[in-house]
């Protein structure tokens, strides 16, 4: 829609309106040329490596190519409102749309949720989740791939957020203990984003 809108495709609007002001420098929808020098591959759930994706077409929902220094510059300019009018950011982490489901994928996806995502007003937002907290309103980003697992939030009340990159189809199990230790976060939706906890070995 926005393509069409703007008569522009993703990758030059992106780069145009959001990568180049910021200075995301390693950052694109589309494999770049510059990315061959230095990049991460992923690991599957046994600890095995997985063939780089160099993706040649744009896809919003997912082939983004970025490294934990841009992506933290894109999270600052969002939490500091760079290039968004006062308007556009409240709206953009509004809850436009609730979710009343327990999980986000699978067969859960369409059964009806325990009280706890009403208690928090699990949402989502303009391309981000948002839930309440004793901390004030917070929004996320999560997203994965085979080899892959992501995942950000922030607490725009008390100027706090946490950024997760891995390159492991395993490093969700420890989202949750992260976000506890780090942020005192115990609100995040982790049961619906299916963070399933680490289980420590015993001695």
């Amino acid at each position: 829609m926005v393509e069409t809108i703007m008569q522009q495709g993703l990758t030059e609007l992106s780069a145009e309106r959001v990568f180049r002001p910021l200075g995301l420098t390693r950052t694109s929808y589309v494999w770049q040329p510059a990315f061959d020098a230095n990049y991460a591959i992923g690991y599957d759930e046994q600890g095995q490596p997985l063939p780089k994706r160099r993706r040649t077409k744009a896809g919003a929902a997912g082939s983004l190519e970025t490294t934990p220094a841009d992506y933290a510059t894109f999270l600052a300019a969002v939490m500091q409102g760079k290039g968004l009018s006062s308007a556009a950011k409240a709206e953009m982490i509004r809850a436009q749309v609730r979710i009343p489901y327990q999980a986000q994928f699978g067969p859960l996806a369409t059964v009806a949720a325990p009280d706890s995502n009403r208690t928090i007003q699990l949402s989502y937002g303009l391309g981000w989740g948002t839930f309440e907290s004793p901390y004030g309103p917070a929004y996320f980003k999560e997203g994965h791939d085979d080899g892959w697992e992501n995942h950000s939030v922030v607490f725009g009340n008390r100027n706090k957020a946490l950024l997760l990159l891995s390159n492991s189809s395993n490093a969700d199990k420890l989202f949750r203990e992260l976000l506890e230790k780090l942020l005192g976060d115990q609100t995040t939706p982790w049961q619906w984003e299916n963070y399933v906890p680490y289980n420590h070995p015993t001695d």
